[in-house]
């Protein structure tokens, strides 16, 4: 191939820690270093420069129109660098609109990143009262859900776009069902780099509990909370940290949490080596979202496998099809703190199956998840619709 030219839409310095942006430009990193010529299309914010590199990838900014990319400048851009294929990444089903606005515009064939899709009932059906309120932040999610089935199938199925990749089974489903053929589509996970989240040969705390990500009903820390009150009184030497990432001081769950004992608060954003150190130091990692809404797969939880720990999550988005639960790591219900306490209770009275199942989730990251193995398989999808 000449060249790709990855379109995502959100992709700045600040976002790339973040899915899907992370997983844009984690990608376009690697196509660079197979040898492919790469570039990144994304917005402009004030103050940004028109062109700049983002981890040696060129990046180019096209100004937005009302909330839009403005279709007209990136036509022209891109029939200008006529690539040989274009990835568009996108975190909901709607934005197919883009390609619709495109329409004759452009003469090049674009394969479509899907990293999330509408919600549904069976999304929220595990959801409180309190978390129902603060819904209002996915509405974009909800706008995909009650789009008219028809045009997004035809929006999909414009000339110009030779395929869709999904980031998992579920979501490949989800788009059979609105009636784009199933050989259009290949789900491709999102991956971790298996060589910086890898185990430590040094042995660690068999009692330590560990959540790390922003604190939020939505992400449990509700449920976990209550789950750790209930381990405590069963396992005294058992021990919680979070790493609170973006949380304020004066947040609830902050002060919920500090008033705990045996618990490690830990604010502010780390670095990615803080977090591996607090990783490989802990022997369970619990993770029991109740909603996960921004993509199909995801990165914390192949992560903590990849560094061989036991994750405890729940059955939300594409997550059961990452952890099988009782070979490399435990699925529950959502929003059940009952369950959560329970199934940690047992990983802390039995440490040479925590060594087991971290050891399994490990291969099963390295097999599938590596971003060695998902770039290759992108670029054959790739390969294969290019001009």
């Amino acid at each position: 191939m000449r060249k790709i030219i990855v379109v995502c839409e959100g992709l700045h310095s600040h976002t790339i820690v973040a899915q899907p942006w992370k997983h844009a430009i984690e990608l376009a990193t690697r196509i660079k270093k197979l040898g492919t010529d790469v570039e990144i299309v994304s917005d402009r914010l004030r103050g940004e420069e028109e062109n700049e590199e983002i981890r040696s990838v060129p990046i180019v900014r096209v100004k937005k129109k009302s909330f839009f990319l403005d279709a007209n400048v990136l036509a022209k851009l891109l029939n200008q660098e006529e690539p040989s294929v274009v990835n568009w990444h996108c975190s909901d089903i709607w934005s197919s609109f883009y390609f619709s606005r495109l329409g004759k515009k452009t003469n090049f064939n674009i394969v479509w990143t899907l990293h999330s899709g509408p919600l549904t009932l069976s999304d929220v059906k595990s959801l409180s009262w309190q978390d129902i309120l603060q819904l209002h932040v996915f509405w974009n999610n909800f706008v995909s859900a009650y789009f008219p089935k028809a045009m997004i199938r035809g929006w999909a199925s414009l000339p110009s776009i030779k395929h869709i990749i999904t980031l998992s089974e579920r979501m490949a489903g989800k788009l059979v069902d609105f009636g784009i053929s199933q050989e259009k589509i290949t789900c491709i996970p999102s991956g971790v780099d298996v060589d910086v989240f890898r185990p430590s040969t040094e042995s660690c705390d068999g009692s330590s509990i560990l959540y790390f990500g922003p604190l939020s009903r939505f992400r449990g820390i509700d449920v976990l909370l209550a789950a750790y009150s209930e381990i405590r009184k069963r396992f005294p030497s058992s021990r919680l940290v979070i790493l609170a990432r973006g949380a304020k001081p004066d947040n609830h769950w902050i002060r919920k949490a500090a008033s705990m004992q045996n618990l490690e608060l830990v604010t502010g954003t780390l670095s990615q080596e803080e977090i591996i150190r607090y990783l490989r130091e802990s022997s369970i990692i619990a993770l029991p979202f109740k909603l996960w809404p921004q993509v199909e797969c995801p990165s914390t939880v192949l992560e903590a496998m990849a560094i061989g720990k036991v994750v405890v999550t729940t059955s939300i988005g594409g997550v059961q099809e990452i952890v099988e639960n009782g070979e490399n790591g435990f699925v529950i219900p959502p929003n059940d703190s009952g369950r959560l306490a329970s199934v940690i209770l047992r990983l802390l009275n039995e440490p040479e199956e925590q060594g087991k199942i971290g050891r399994r989730a490990r291969k099963h990251v390295e097999r599938y998840y590596d971003w060695r193995v998902v770039t290759r398989n992108t670029m054959k999808v790739l390969s294969k619709c290019a001009s």
